[in-house]
């Protein structure tokens, strides 16, 4: 855990810790889901289409083609997106970010081929590998951005000062 200051972050020498590393991939494994559904819902709604479970899972669901189609593929996406500031916040390395992306879009492919078989079409797998890039550079980027923030140390107390 980095020893936060008043300004940016002091992260020191890694440890590893698999079970801290377990919690964060569970933490974003359900963030992922939970706005996957929730934007992939709202969309459904706003463009009248009935709410599935299983579209989130099918392979078949993503695509250009048809309204529906779009509707699970722009929501993948976006969640993509909505998914950098979690990686960011629960990560908070920019070097981990493609670690924890890709572990989460890996078990995304492993539920779709449980669920529906082998993902074979083209557009699962544009969508996979754009949302992929677009949420590790972009939560590289914010972490990149908290990294870079200056360390504001306290002020030396006054008994520390005192020449010998």
């Amino acid at each position: 855990m980095p020893a936060e200051t008043q300004g940016g972050k002091f992260f020191g020498e890694d440890v590893f810790n698999p079970k801290f590393v377990m919690n964060q991939m569970v933490a974003i494994q359900a963030c992922f889901y939970f706005l996957f559904v929730l934007i992939g819902s709202l969309l459904d709604n706003v463009f009248g289409y009935p709410v599935s479970l299983f579209q989130f899972f099918d392979s078949q669901s993503y695509g250009w083609a048809s309204g529906k189609k779009l509707v699970v593929t722009a929501a993948f996406l976006l969640s993509s997106i909505v998914m950098s500031h979690t990686i960011a916040f629960v990560v908070e390395r920019a070097r981990k970010c493609l670690d924890f992306v890709s572990t989460y879009h890996f078990l995304h492919l492993i539920f779709c081929w449980v669920a529906s078989g082998f993902p074979s079409g083209s557009a699962f797998w544009v969508s996979a590998f754009v949302s992929t890039a677009v949420a590790t550079l972009y939560s590289e980027w914010l972490c990149m951005q908290t990294e870079m923030k200056d360390i504001k140390l306290k002020p030396p107390a006054e008994t520390e000062m005192a020449v010998v």
